[in-house]
């Protein structure tokens, strides 16, 4: 026994019912809040239409009040639910990215050690040459010394028929003629040294830059592998010998420090597999060539191989079959990022006994308009 009007909440919402009636002689779902009879407000939605009679005069409205209370309620805890979910991914986002910068920070820390032996050895002869090279300088002032000595002598004695006999045997003692020799080998020695640490400072400083975080120039692919190779020497030099077949390829797109990241994992991976062995030397085979619009890296290794359970998970964050603290099961799972992130392929091919091929296929240009220019 109560008006209609007395079940709208709002007064405005009943102007805007009667409005529509008046104007369109129906609404549909005009959603609101209503009150029930006892005076208690709820969420509901009112689909109506106006009667009118023969003059055109509405009547009387007929339709329907659905309680959408529940429902609301329902998608509210969804929505809840989904911004939860949403926080809950971005909080695994930033973990990942964390472990993926503890990653490329322990490949660093992994190598520096292997870093400073690298450059301690040209240190070592060249410090052992300089310190030769000065005994040298104090053997060669005492010669001059002498010579000045006996220079002086011949000068006020008339007999002076043995001066060059002295001299040359002066110059025997202290083995001036050998000297002479030896001071350009042993500059020549130092100069490979520089060169070695020179070449080593700027694998090590290619490997690691990071300007190029996010982009993409034109590269040759096996300077990085070269650079890669330089930087891990310490790592590889006892454990396996390096097969080389780098192709003459052209240069292409790509972020040159995430590549560094690949073939470091995927060849440190291979030295600690066969150095797990514990057989011996064994061999890593690395191949470059150009196939079409791509450049084909292809490293085959002589280690264990891989068990067939395993092919289908070695690409997957976190799976590793290393003993805990000695592998984050991120290191394959981010090359893998790193080449899609290219549009190119990672694919894998091992035998248990046979060893473990790796296939990484790369665009040369990575828009299509890059090639036209």
């Amino acid at each position: 026994n109560k008006s209609f009007i007395d079940l709208y909440n709002n007064p405005l919402d009943w102007n805007y019912y009667t409005n529509q009636m008046m104007t369109q002689s129906f609404i549909k779902d005009f959603e609101l809040i209503l009150k029930k009879k006892d005076g208690k407000q709820f969420l509901g939605s009112v689909s109506a239409f106006a009667v009118k009679n023969k003059k055109g005069k509405i009547i009387e409205y007929r339709g329907i009040i659905r309680d959408n209370t529940e429902r609301i309620k329902h998608q509210m805890r969804i929505e809840k639910m989904n911004i939860e979910l949403s926080q809950a991914n971005r909080k695994m986002q930033d973990m990942y990215e964390k472990l993926v910068h503890q990653e490329k920070l322990a490949s660093i820390g992994q190598l520096a050690a292997g870093f400073a032996h690298e450059i301690n050895n040209p240190l070592g002869f060249i410090k052992a040459n300089f310190e030769g090279l000065n005994k040298y300088i104090q053997l060669l002032l005492k010669y001059i010394d002498g010579t000045e000595k006996i220079l002086e002598k011949g000068i006020n004695n008339p007999e002076c028929k043995s001066i060059f006999t002295d001299i040359n045997n002066l110059k025997n003692d202290n083995k001036v003629n050998y000297i002479i020799n030896d001071i350009g080998q042993l500059f020549k020695e130092c100069e490979d040294g520089f060169t070695r640490i020179m070449l080593i400072i700027d694998s090590f400083r290619n490997f690691a830059r990071t300007n190029d975080k996010s982009e993409f120039k034109f590269y040759d692919l096996n300077s990085i592998i070269t650079d890669t190779l330089i930087v891990a020497r310490n790592e590889i030099k006892n454990n396996v010998y390096i097969e080389k077949h780098l192709e003459e390829i052209p240069v292409f797109q790509c972020i040159p420090g995430e590549l560094n990241q690949v073939f470091l994992n995927i060849i440190i991976n291979a030295v600690q597999a066969i150095h797990e062995q514990r057989r011996g030397m064994g061999k890593i085979s690395i191949r470059t060539k150009k196939e079409d619009d791509y450049i084909v890296c292809i490293i085959q290794d002589d280690g264990p191989g891989i068990p067939k359970e395993y092919l289908t998970k070695i690409f997957d964050p976190f799976f590793t079959t290393k003993e805990p603290g000695k592998g984050t099961g991120l290191g394959l799972n981010i090359s893998y990022q790193i080449i899609h992130r290219h549009n190119g392929e990672l694919l894998v091919n091992s035998e248990v006994g046979a060893g473990t091929t790796f296939t990484i296929k790369l665009p040369i240009y990575q828009q299509t308009g890059d090639k036209d220019e």
